[in-house]
């Protein structure tokens, strides 16, 4: 497997800023994060629990894992974790557990792969990435499957991880490096990705999406129309699979992709529109980003953690504790 087949989509119309058909709402719960957090994983276990694992604060690493109780709007410490860390990704398998890989450890980059069971709120190292990363993406692939898509020290790995046997294998090289990554898989063997691709494009104010195929390789990449993101984004999809969201991690009034945004993503024809949403962390110059974002279902709603947000100088910044919903 050392070529893959890359498809360009061009010529695809996309709905701009100015006609964007509603105004979704973002409305702080009443709970917060003990502390200011950014650089959080969020996992939600499909009923009523989400796990908020990590993250970065003006008092430093964290090492805890939080319970947000959705019906009860409630928080509530779940576990810790051996060392303070941030940046890392976490999946959740259908029997339960959940898997944190990929974490920037004290201030030091980590090949550490730990299983978090929520029953017995237990932490334990199951395995170790081939090279040291963090600011990595991941998504299941079947039951027992997952895998770690590049990262801020592996821009273009492919690791595969078997969540059964804990093995570990690097099985192909991302034909396009990425910076900031997020990504989600389709459950029928292909995965979306959206970055700052590290392939030329970083020149311009545009990035696009890219469809890989984990049989066959192949790649398709949208048009390049998409926001460019200069900080972790997080993504979700809806309950049905038919839509995906992208909060934070762009910003840049003068192509329209406006911070108090989110994108709103169809894989049937990999276009986006960007919605704008009341109530959002920020506006105008400001940006946010390194936030951990989950859907649920039943609410149709998503649910995101903490962030960090900064003027458009860089000269100041904010480090959030609030919670969020969308009703989308």
């Amino acid at each position: 497997m050392e070529k893959s087949i890359i498809i360009f989509l061009t010529g695809i119309c996309i709905a701009s800023t100015l006609a964007v058909p509603l105004h979704l709402v973002a409305t702080p719960a009443k709970a917060r994060l003990p502390l200011g957090a950014y650089g959080t994983s969020a996992v939600f276990d499909g009923t009523d629990s989400i796990y908020i694992i990590g993250g970065d604060s003006t008092e430093g690493r964290l090492k805890s894992v939080l319970k947000y109780s959705i019906s009860t709007d409630e928080i509530s410490h779940a576990a810790i974790l051996p060392h303070g860390a941030y940046y890392g990704t976490a999946t959740q398998t259908k029997g339960g557990d959940i898997f944190y890989h990929g974490a920037s450890i004290l201030d030091t980059p980590s090949t550490e792969i730990y299983k978090f069971v929520p029953s017995t709120s237990s932490v334990t190292k199951v395995g170790d990435l081939p090279e040291e990363n963090f600011m990595s993406a991941a998504v299941q692939d079947g039951d027992d499957n997952i895998y770690f898509l590049g990262g801020s020290l592996a821009k273009n790995a492919i690791v595969s991880f078997n969540t059964v046997n804990s093995s570990v294998d690097q099985v192909y090289r991302l034909p396009i490096s990425y910076d900031y990554i997020a990504a989600l898989s389709d459950n029928f063997g292909s995965v979306f990705i959206f970055g700052d691709r590290l392939d030329g494009s970083e020149t311009t104010e545009f990035s696009s999406t890219v469809k890989l195929n984990f049989t066959t390789f192949e790649v398709i990449i949208g048009s390049e129309t998409l926001p460019k993101f200069t900080a972790p984004p997080a993504a979700v999809w809806d309950a049905e699979g038919k839509k995906a969201y992208i909060i934070g991690g762009y910003g840049n009034e003068k192509d329209g992709h406006y911070s108090d945004t989110i994108v709103r993503f169809d894989p049937e024809t990999m276009t986006h529109e960007l919605v704008h949403v009341d109530g959002f962390p920020v506006m105008g110059e400001w940006t946010f980003d390194s936030t951990s974002a989950v859907f649920v279902g039943g609410l149709n709603r998503i649910y995101f953690f903490g962030g960090y947000s900064s003027d458009g100088e860089g000269q100041e910044g904010k480090v959030h504790d609030n919670i969020w919903y969308i009703d989308v």
